[in-house]
Formats: structure tokens, sequence, C-alpha cells
């Protein structure tokens, strides 16, 4: 049995896995398998790690249909063999005495993880900033090490006996794993005379080059605080992680690739992350200054998730027409908005616009396709059943001052619908 199994996610990686291969094998200590899952790559990766298969006699290639590197990774430990396993990226690469030093310390301290330390290549000041805050939390609770989880070797044994395995997220699944393995572990090592460079490379095809948000990277962020809330975790530490977490997820809503449906995700999430975080002094003024819009919408139980995204919502149109459809006899429309408008201009051919009337304070619009923009105080004299709101700000408090218009009016039983909030 070997000492150590070294695990490649890869994924069309051909121009730099030989460099990572290399700084494996530049080290004097050979009982090293590397395991090369090829996770359906389309360019030349396959010819190149069938090259350094002959070169080194350590190499084991598996090929699977592309399901990302998680599943990657898992496919990695049912064929590892060695006592502990480890895991680097197809474009990273390590110190020649990295996985020598680690066994070491392992075999010395009976530890079942130890990790070195991690580099960025290119850094920046922001990113040692932030790694240097990771290392203090480190050296007070060492599970928090899973941010860098390249950086250790792990006994399979744990893994095995634990039913440790990588969750199936396409971002965030590393974490998960490092951190549950953390907290089974009996002890962790962590030493600083041993390296692994995270490089960020022209022809780094993880998904973590790009603002890549959906269901799963929300879903795993959330399921790693759901973690840390089972764990008896020092409120400091736990405040600067979770803040960590959350400010992310705000700063994605920001990317111009970020599509309504993900965005609507990212910001449904955050309410429910809202619910189940350990708010502290220090996580609220962390939120509080680096992102003020976030806590301001934090302090209000019923926020209202359109106002708080900033999208347009033209491609909300599938949720009006059930509204329109939920909606027995004439509708009123609240507010001439440029949504309702864009609507009306799509579906114009499709509606019965007799039994529309729109009402709006502002006097900017006289009409939208055929149909008069009436006053407030129209209500009164108009006959209808339901009245949609169709602004995006402050919903509910219109929807208050419009049931209370209607009190006015003595029509009580008229249905007010805030859709947005549906």
């Amino acid at each position: 049995m070997c000492k150590i199994s070294v695990i490649i996610p890869i994924w069309n990686s051909s121009s730099v896995i030989s460099e990572t291969i290399e700084s494996i094998q530049c080290g004097i200590y050979k009982n090293i398998e590397i395991i090369c899952v090829n996770d359906g790559s389309t360019d030349s990766t396959l010819e190149v790690l069938a090259s350094l298969s002959k070169k080194y006699n350590n190499i084991k290639i598996v090929s699977i249909k592309n399901q990302g590197p998680g599943p990657a990774r898992n496919i990695g430990l049912m064929n590892a063999t060695g006592e502990y396993v480890s895991f680097i990226d197809s474009d990273d690469i390590v110190d020649c005495e990295f996985y020598e030093k680690l066994y070491k310390v392992a075999c010395k301290s009976k530890a079942d993880i130890v990790a070195g330390k991690l580099v960025y290549q290119p850094s920046s000041s922001e990113r040692e900033q932030d790694l240097e805050k990771y290392y203090a939390n480190v050296n007070i609770d060492s599970r928090f090490f899973y941010r860098t989880f390249t950086t250790a070797i792990y006994k399979r044994s744990l893994l095995e006996k634990n039913k440790i395995l990588f969750p199936n997220y396409r971002m965030g699944e590393d974490c998960i794993f490092a951190f549950k393995a953390a907290c089974k572990a009996s002890k962790i090592e962590i030493i600083n005379d041993v390296t692994y460079y995270y490089r960020k490379t022209i022809n780094k095809n993880s998904i973590t080059r790009t603002q890549y948000v959906d269901s799963e990277c929300l879903n795993s962020k959330f399921e790693l605080i759901k973690l840390f809330n089972a764990e008896n975790l020092r409120q400091d530490i736990y405040s600067y992680e979770v803040s960590r977490i959350v400010i992310s997820f705000f700063n994605s809503l920001w990317s111009k690739n970020l599509g309504f449906y993900n965005r609507y995700c990212v910001v449904k999430k955050l309410v429910q992350l809202n619910k189940i975080i350990k708010s502290d002094a220090q996580y609220d003024f962390r939120i509080k200054n680096e992102a003020p819009i976030l806590y301001k919408y934090f302090q209000i139980d019923n926020f209202n998730l359109l106002s708080f995204i900033r999208c347009p919502v033209s491609n909300l149109n599938k949720l009006f027409l059930n509204t329109i459809r939920n909606s027995s006899g004439p509708i009123v429309f609240y507010g001439a908005s440029n949504f309702l408008i864009q609507f009306l201009n799509k579906h114009k051919n499709k509606l019965d616009i007799n039994n529309f009337f729109i009402v709006d304070s502002s006097n900017k619009i006289k009409s939208v396709n055929g149909i008069q923009i009436l006053a407030k105080d129209s209500l009164k004299y108009i006959k209808f059943n339901t009245i949609i709101i169709c602004v995006i700000h402050h919903q509910n408090e219109i929807k208050r001052n419009i049931e209370n218009l209607l009190v006015t009016y003595n029509l009580p039983h008229i249905s007010v619908v805030d859709w947005l909030n549906k």
C-alpha cells in the first residue's frame, strides 16, 4: 500500500497538467500514487496524461463523463489505496517536499489531517489580508483550514469510517467535504514550511473563474452555514466566516452575467440565511460596513425581493399572467410601471382590455395601449373585483394604503393582490 494518494480532477487542462504532475514528482519521496480523473475533457488532456503515465509508473488514469469536480474527486477516492489522500487542482503546483513533510508530521503526531500553507499566484493585498485573517482563525480553531482544503492530507480510514464524500455541487463542495472531515478528526496539524500554490492561470477551466451562481452554489454555502451552526464554534470566528459567505452572495447579485432567475434565487437564499445565522455585534458591524444595502434590508422582517435585487422584471410575465387568470372579474392595475407597460405591449392581442383599469398617482402618462390611466379617487366610481399592485417599491405600504382607501370608499371586500411577493 502506498502512503499517499494524490487525486487530481481534470477538465480540459492539457496546457497545464504536466506542470502540476511534475511538481508532485520532483521530490525525493516516491511512495505516492497520482490518480488523474479525466472529467470528460474535450481537448488533448487524455493524450497528455497517457504520455505522462509512460514516463511515471505511479500515475493512474480514470476517465468519466463530465460531472464536475466533486464527483470526479469521489471517483478518485474510490480508486485510492493510500494511507492518506490529498487533492490538487489541475493547474496548481506544490513544493517538491510538500507531501513528504506532511506525511512525516502525520506519522509523528498521529494526526488525521495535516495541512500546509497556501500562496496565491498572482497575489494581491486583498488576498493577503484575507489569508492573514484566515490563518489567525485557523490558529484558534484548526477546523477552519477547510477553505484551503487542497493543502492537506487526510487519513483515508477517517473518510471511509465517517462516509465523507464530496457533495454533488459545482461550487463549494470542497469546503463542505473539508469541514466535515475536520469535525470528525481527532487531531489536526497545521505546518507553515511547505507551500501549495493556488494559481489563477489563463487555462483555469474551473468554475471558480466565472461569476457562476446557481442553485447548487447557493445550496452548498447554505449547507456550510448549517454545519457551522451544528458545531460549537467561537462566535468571533463564526461571525467572520459567515459574513464572508453572506457578502459573497450579495456581491454576486451585481454580476452582469447573472440571469434574473439566479438573481432571484440568491436573494431568496439570503432571506433564508438571515433566519438561521447566529448574528452578533461583529457580524452586524461587518455586514453594515461592507454591504450597507444588504444590512438595511436585513433589518426589515418582510423585505421586498424585487426591490432589493434591482433587476428588470419583464421576465415575470408568466407569474403575472397567472395572477390575472386567478382574478375573477374586472381588474385594476395599480401603478403604470415599466413592467406593466412592457407586459401590455407584449400581450395586447391576447388580453381583453375592456376588463382592465389602470390607476396611477402620476400624471406623466395618460394611457397605456388604449387603457386610460385614472386617478386614485376613481376607484369609487368603477366596478372591479381585484386590484393588482404593479409597483416594485414599497408594496406593503401601498397595499395598506389601498386597503384603507377601499374601506373609506365602502369597498372592503375587493381583493388587493401584491403579486410581486407571491
